[in-house]
């Protein structure tokens, strides 16, 4: 089996200029037909290749996808073929680059796209459309939008895109900002929407805009927070001015140990600088070391003192600014109380005024309905009094219609039942007229309707039902007579009647055939399933009286036992018996001639041929029939009148 992407592509897909119409698309892909194949079952048009890869599936039946007909056939439209080739179509490089504004014909497409030319949207480069995607990715330059940036498209789409600092980018908080990559981190420091930390020490973030008012709404957190690092640093502070002090003590206490020793030297021998020995040059070192380390104290205490001072300042500072804050607080929530009170009295005020209209609409409201009942007291009894003086002038014209309707109607009953006579009087004289002239013209004109029908006949190839003229039957050196050929239907098979006025094996009976002939309907045919022949061929011998009591018999196709119409005829060839019956009627009934029947006149036979698909149809008994069927619904109806409206 072949691989299904081997075969051709389904319908055209090309933006064509007018929407295709209906007819020329397949229901299967619904794109306008590649190869158009016409079902026979239901007339639904699809492409070849979907047809094909339908067909060689194994999970899908092939059966018609419109109808699900199992009885599905097709053969190749090509009027559609023609009519799908000359529909307008755009170029499908329209939307490629620059675009090609070509239009023409879907037959032409594949020949333009042989020369088709489109331009580069970059540097305006003209190209056959298949080398403008290869000349996108190496050749062509592409300058980037936001900065002077040069590259190849791929690299400017895809690569650059990430690292460009003038690529315009949204803010990552959602502000609604478009900001530049490199000025991104500036707008972050003054971006309403960056999450903070409060500068007072609350856990967790929050954004910038709310910061002003987490600070109003969190004053008593923030004084709590300020009084503990408060007391935390003079803690410190104590600690740190307690370990000062105590170096400091350490060291006068050192300070004092180390002169005390050198004060005496210097009072014992006044000439220890010249030739002292190493004892004494070290002693003088160790004085030199510890003037030196008593400057340095010093100074230490005298920068740790500043220091004290100025935490003590720091301490103030902290007083202040906590006092100052418990102000603040006070002085709002004693603003807010104020601004509350004020708004609660004016509400009050406009609900006291709302009450008081209420109560003055209520009184306007209660005198108003006492005014209108008042006026509709004295209007309801004036209305009463009117509206029974006018029932009482309704009764008396009442009476007086009443009794003028009585008579009126005693009058026209009269007449109507005059009238009646006389009408149904008239009809009966007509419809005795009528059926009369009827009997007397009815077998004039069958036989006239025969011999026309007949003529026609031979004029040219009918359609069934045909009436065919069987004429010297007295002549019994006739052996068989061949009727003109017939079509079952109007594009149907092509049919011919035999008939043997003498038996064809036995010579009692009349013997009737009937043949399939080679037509030129057999194609269509052929390709729509109509081989063999399906349904009901009817022989009927016609009575020359009246168009009642036909002799008829029917045969089925397809027939087991007779199989000479299964196929379809190539060569014509007589030589074989058709399909019929060799003991049609016998010769006793055909001559047995009456008032009502008479199959023989002149000399002449006539056969009406009748063709139904559907095996179990009939047809009407004719003119005979119907007219003696309105014959006997009119006499039941003239009856009814006649017990309705009897005639005196």
């Amino acid at each position: 089996m072949a691989d299904l992407t081997e075969l051709p592509s389904t319908g055209f897909s090309f933006k064509f200029v007018h929407p295709p119409p209906d007819r020329l698309v397949c229901n299967i892909c619904y794109y306008p037909c590649r190869d158009p194949q016409l079902s026979t079952c239901c007339g639904g048009i699809f492409c070849k290749s979907d047809l094909q890869k339908m067909k060689q599936s194994r999970n899908i039946a092939y059966i018609c996808p419109m109808c699900r007909s199992d009885e599905f056939h097709a053969f190749p439209q090509r009027e559609a073929e023609r009519e799908i080739n000359a529909l307008l179509v755009y170029c499908p490089n329209k939307e490629l680059g620059r675009g090609c504004g070509w239009i023409g014909k879907l037959k032409d497409i594949d020949n333009h796209l042989k020369v088709c030319i489109v331009g580069c949207n970059s540097c305006g480069q003209l190209l056959h459309y298949t080398t403008l995607r290869s000349h996108l990715v190496t050749n062509c330059r592409h300058f980037c939008q936001y900065c002077d940036t040069t590259a190849p498209e791929n690299v400017i789409r895809n690569d650059h895109k990430e690292r460009c600092q003038k690529f315009p980018q949204r803010c990552p908080n959602n502000c609604g900002s478009i900001v530049i990559r490199c000025e991104m981190i500036e707008h972050k420091k003054s971006c309403p929407l960056e999450m903070v930390k409060c500068s007072m020490g609350c856990h967790g973030r929050l954004p910038r805009n709310k910061l002003g008012e987490h600070n109003r709404t969190k004053i008593s957190e923030h004084l709590q927070y300020l009084d503990g690092v408060t007391k935390q640093h003079q803690a410190e502070q104590q600690a740190e001015i307690l370990e000062l002090r105590n170096a400091l003590s350490i060291s006068n206490n050192s300070a004092v140990a180390m002169e005390h020793p050198i004060r005496g030297s210097r009072t014992g021998n006044h000439t220890y600088l010249y030739g002292l020995d190493s004892m004494h040059m070290l002693m003088v070192v160790a004085v030199v070391l510890t003037g030196i380390l008593i400057a340095y104290q010093q100074m230490q205490m005298v920068s740790l003192k500043t220091q004290i001072h100025d935490v003590e300042e720091k301490l103030i500072d902290i007083e202040s600014v906590k006092a100052q804050l418990l102000d603040e607080k006070l002085n709002d929530l004693h603003q807010s109380n104020r601004e509350v009170l004020a708004d609660f009295d004016r509400r009050l005020s406009a609900l006291h005024d709302q009450i008081n209209d209420t109560v003055n609409s209520s009184n306007k409201l209660r005198e108003h309905i006492a005014e209108v009942k008042k006026e509709w007291d004295r209007s309801f009894l004036l209305t009463g009094m009117k509206i029974e003086k006018q029932f009482e002038d309704m009764y008396s014209q009442i009476d007086t219609y009443q009794t003028s309707v009585k008579t009126n109607f005693t009058l026209l009953n009269e007449r109507l039942h005059f009238s009646l006579k006389q009408l149904v009087e008239s009809l009966l004289t007509s419809t005795n007229n009528l059926f009369s002239m009827f009997e007397h013209t009815s077998s004039r004109v069958w036989k006239y309707s025969l011999q026309m029908f007949s003529e026609m006949s031979y004029r040219s190839v009918q359609a069934a039902p045909v009436i065919f003229r069987m004429p010297n039957f007295a002549n019994k050196s006739v052996s068989s007579w061949n009727s003109q050929r017939f079509l079952s239907n109007r594009n149907g098979h092509t049919l011919s009647l035999r008939v043997h006025p003498y038996g064809d094996n036995s010579t009692t009976h009349i013997s009737i055939y009937l043949f399939l002939w080679k037509g030129q309907h057999d194609k269509e045919l052929q390709n729509s399933g109509g081989f063999p022949l399906k349904g009901k061929i009817t022989f009927e011998l016609l009575n020359q009286l009246n168009d009642n009591n036909h002799f008829s018999l029917s045969i089925y196709f397809p027939n087991n036992v007779c199989t000479k119409v299964d196929q379809r005829v190539i060569v014509d060839d007589m030589s074989d018996k058709g399909c019929g019956y060799e003991e049609f009627l016998s010769h006793s009934k055909l001559l047995n001639s009456n008032s009502e029947v008479n199959y023989v006149a002149d000399g002449n036979l006539y056969f009406r041929i009748w063709y139904s698909k559907d095996a179990n149809a009939g047809h009407s008994d004719g003119v005979e029939l119907r007219y003696q069927n309105l014959k006997a619904s009119f006499q039941t109806a003239t009856q009814s009148l006649k017990q309705a409206v009897p005639i005196k």
